[in-house]
C-alpha cells in the first residue's frame, strides 16, 4: 500500500513539476543606466515559445535604494492588447537580481497563461526621472528556457502606458520585467501523466478491496 501511495505521489509531482520554478523571466548582468531626456515607455519584446504562467509584473530598482517615482508597468500582446498593468514604487516586494547594481520590485497579479507568441513588457518614465533603467545588450541577457529576447522598444513623448513601437534595438530596456510562475505542461506531456495517476488510483483501489474481502 504504501508503494502504490508513493508512486501515486511520484505521478503527481510529475505533472506539477513545473510549478516549483519561480523567478523573473528576464535578468541580466551589466548594461549601462540611463535616464530619459523626456516622458517615455520603454520596454523589450519577447517571444514565447512554450507557454508559461506569470504571477507578477515590476521594474528595475537601479541601486536597490527604492524608487523616487511610481512607474506603471504592463504586458501588451503583440496587437498592443494590455494583458495585465501595475504600479511599482518603492513599497512593492523586493527581488534580487544577478545583477550587482541593483535589485526587481514587483506588485502581484492574476496569474496569466502566456501561449507561445510575441509579447511586450514596458513601464513608464517621467522626463528627467531619478530612477534609472538600464539599458542591456543581447550578451548581458539571461531568460528561462521558454523566451527569447528580441529587440529592445520605447515610445518617446509619452507620459501614459502604451505599447511601444519604436525600435531601439537588439537587448532590452530594463524597465519592466515579470515573475514566472510556472512552465505549463504541454498536452503531450500532461496525458500520460494524469493516465499514470489513474492506473495507480486503481491500483490502489483494488487492493484495498482485496483487504476488505480478507
Amino acid at each position: 500500500m504504501r508503494t502504490s501511495i508513493r508512486l501515486l505521489l511520484a505521478c503527481i509531482a510529475l505533472v506539477f513539476a513545473a510549478s516549483a520554478q519561480a523567478g523573473v523571466i528576464a535578468d541580466f548582468t551589466g548594461g549601462i543606466p540611463a535616464s530619459p531626456s523626456g516622458d517615455t515607455v520603454g520596454g523589450w519584446e519577447f517571444e514565447v515559445s512554450s507557454a508559461v504562467s506569470l504571477s507578477g509584473l515590476g521594474f528595475w530598482d537601479e541601486g536597490a535604494d527604492g524608487l523616487v517615482s511610481r512607474h506603471s508597468v504592463g504586458l501588451f500582446d503583440a496587437n498592443g492588447t494590455p494583458l495585465a498593468t501595475v504600479v511599482v514604487s518603492s513599497a512593492s516586494t523586493a527581488v534580487a537580481s544577478t545583477s550587482i547594481d541593483g535589485q526587481w520590485l514587483f506588485e502581484s497579479i492574476t496569474p496569466i497563461i502566456l501561449q507561445p507568441g510575441i509579447y511586450v513588457l514596458a513601464a513608464t518614465f517621467l522626463d528627467q526621472d531619478a530612477d534609472a533603467a538600464r539599458i542591456v545588450t543581447p550578451a548581458d541577457i539571461t531568460t528561462i528556457a521558454e523566451i527569447t529576447v528580441t529587440r529592445a522598444l520605447q515610445e518617446t513623448n509619452t507620459s501614459s502606458l502604451t505599447l511601444p513601437t519604436q525600435d531601439f534595438g537588439p537587448g532590452a530596456i530594463f524597465g519592466a520585467n515579470a515573475i514566472l510562475t510556472a512552465v505549463v505542461p504541454e498536452p503531450n506531456t500532461l496525458a500520460p501523466a494524469l493516465l499514470g495517476i489513474a492506473g495507480v488510483v486503481g491500483l490502489i483501489a483494488r487492493r484495498r478491496m482485496a483487504v476488505n474481502r480478507v
